[in-house]
């Protein structure tokens, strides 16, 4: 059997150059992330503030959760911009306002919902100009070249119509397709109490005419997707039966990819999440470099549960398919899914892809033994065409055995030495720290620790988090309150503590918000976080549908 492997080596060798194009269009082929559309959709709700709470509500902790999961199915990133809240008063008070919300249409498109009730919203009329919202005209108009026309919006229009106007109206053939509106009719007085009822009517007489004539426009524009709806859980069907289409359309299924290819896409998505919101990775970054081009060893990432090690490597490997883009990369998340915990599965999707990106036509050993022995041999074939770097996250999570009867609770490591063995093939690993650390560092190999996050890595994460992801804005009282508290120096702890701040953020509340900011930072490390997030993940339930 060696002496046909070896023949296959020589033939494969001779016929190199006559298979150049071969392995390209196979490479092409298997590397499908790189599309010209970004699987991402960022989704911009648009309403007046306080009489769409409800809904709101409903959206941000159920459908918004729903689409999220549909969206990670199809390996998409989904992320909405709610600004309800997130303005915060010290932008209020630089009246950016408009602005802000503009320019978060942009980071959007073409994805846009509209809820529309009884109320206008801010608005001013010219024989009652607004001094505030003049401002927040002005610094529009003055500081982004794209705003000029809101110099013919500055009365009579609400900074909601603004929205809709920008991201829709202003071009509605190109917007039509992924954009929304949602027209509630106005309850009847017997449905609801006198106080809420008041919470759903216009400002004014003057208000009310404005916003009619707004929704006639919408509803009398056969291009535009508009529903009327009276209760909340309607609209939040509507919305979430919409957005699926969209995905259908944008993004269908990927029912025409291989076996392999669906594995592959599972780990890009994997790391795809861990790739957004990252801060503090250069310093690692160059250390790692460093390491490549004077070692042949494997580099060990060493560190604490939920410090950043998945994170580390999802972005640096980014940057070395940025910096080059012919190195083979592989990337193995153990834990990510049940099957990614095997050795001889993962071994095998190795093989698996070596053989799709390279166009090798030797067949790919089943045998638990002959799949180590020939590692090597097909890792110095293919490390003669080009570089190649292995990346293996959590050997931690890695079964015990590697299907020979070991009964042993302890993980296997001898397959890495294997990968070792090749000129032009490096090999990343991570780990937890325990018996696969100690047994790793027997070997020798460097190692990188990850540190703990710095003040000021804290305060860019939850600035790039809110801001640039979901639009929104923490007071300066509120970052302090995270920045400060040592439990946020874990990137895990901290993820988890910004994503429940965003689900429960109310911009009318923002008092509100601090609070109960105080009640989660009590939380002394990510488990005793994830309870609580847990808990209130339960009472969400029984208040929706009863308790069991």
């Amino acid at each position: 059997m060696v002496d046909n492997f070896v023949k296959d080596i020589c033939r494969e060798t001779e016929e190199e150059e006559n298979r150049n194009i071969k392995w390209k269009a196979k490479k092409q082929k298997l590397k499908f992330h790189e599309v010209k559309k970004q699987r991402e959709v960022r989704l911009y709700v648009s309403s007046t503030f306080k009489d769409v709470t409800k809904e709101r509500e409903e959206l941000i902790k159920k459908t918004f959760q729903e689409l999220n999961q549909e969206c990670m199915d199809r390996r998409i990133f989904f992320s909405y911009v709610d600004l309800r809240w997130g303005i915060s008063q010290e932008q209020n008070q630089h009246e950016k306002t408009i602005a802000n919300c503009l320019q978060e249409i942009e980071r959007c498109r073409p994805y846009f919902i509209s809820l529309m009730g009884e109320k206008f919203g801010w608005s001013q009329r010219e024989d009652k100009p607004d001094i505030v919202l003049n401002e927040s005209f002005n610094y529009a108009i003055e500081h982004i070249s794209d705003l000029k026309w809101l110099e013919e919006c500055r009365y009579g229009v609400s900074v909601t119509q603004l929205e809709i106007q920008h991201a829709v109206l202003n071009d509605v053939i190109h917007s039509k397709e992924q954009s929304f509106f949602y027209l509630r009719d106005l309850p009847d007085t017997h449905q609801i109490d006198n106080e809420e009822y008041k919470v759903y009517l216009p400002e004014s007489e003057w208000h009310k005419e404005r916003q009619q004539s707004l929704k006639n426009l919408i509803l009398s524009n056969k291009d535009l997707n508009s529903k009327k709806y009276k209760t909340t859980s309607e609209v939040c069907e509507f919305v979430k039966k919409d957005i699926i289409k969209c995905l259908e359309k944008d993004f269908p299924q990927g029912s025409e990819l291989s076996e392999l290819e669906e594995r592959w896409q599972a780990h890009q998505a994997f790391a795809d999440v861990r790739r957004h919101v990252y801060i503090g990775g250069d310093t690692y970054f160059q250390q790692i470099d460093d390491f490549m081009e004077t070692s042949q060893n494997p580099i060990v990432i060493l560190g604490e549960s939920g410090c950043g090690k998945s994170s580390l490597l999802a972005n640096w490997c980014f940057r070395l398919e940025q910096k080059e883009p012919d190195t083979f990369l592989f990337l193995h998340f153990i834990g990510s899914s049940p099957e990614s915990c095997s050795s001889l599965k993962m071994l095998h999707r190795l093989y698996e892809e070596l053989k799709a990106s390279f166009g090798l036509e030797v067949e790919i050993p089943f045998s638990d033994a002959t799949i180590l022995q020939n590692l090597t041999k097909w890792l110095k074939l293919v490390g003669t065409r080009r570089k190649c770097v292995l990346v293996f996250d959590a050997l931690n999570h890695l079964d015990s055995a590697l299907g020979r009867g070991n009964t042993s609770t302890q993980v296997d490591l001898s397959w890495i030495p294997l990968l070792n063995s090749s000129k032009n093939v490096n090999i990343l690993l991570s780990t937890l720290p325990g018996k696969v650390c100690k047994n790793i560092k027997d070997f020798g190999w460097p190692c990188i620790q990850i540190e703990p996050l710095t003040l000021k890595q804290k305060s860019e994460i939850i600035d790039i988090y809110f801001q640039k992801t979901y639009g929104k804005t923490l007071s300066s009282e509120q970052r302090e309150l995270i920045v400060a508290i040592p439990q946020s120096d874990n990137p895990l702890f901290l993820r988890a503590l910004l994503d429940e701040i965003r689900i429960q953020g109310d911009f009318s509340t923002l008092t509100t918000l601090t609070t109960t900011m105080h009640k989660y930072v009590i939380a002394s490390c990510p488990r005793d976080l994830f309870c609580m997030i847990l808990a209130r993940l339960e009472k969400d339930f029984n208040d929706e549908f009863g308790d069991t």
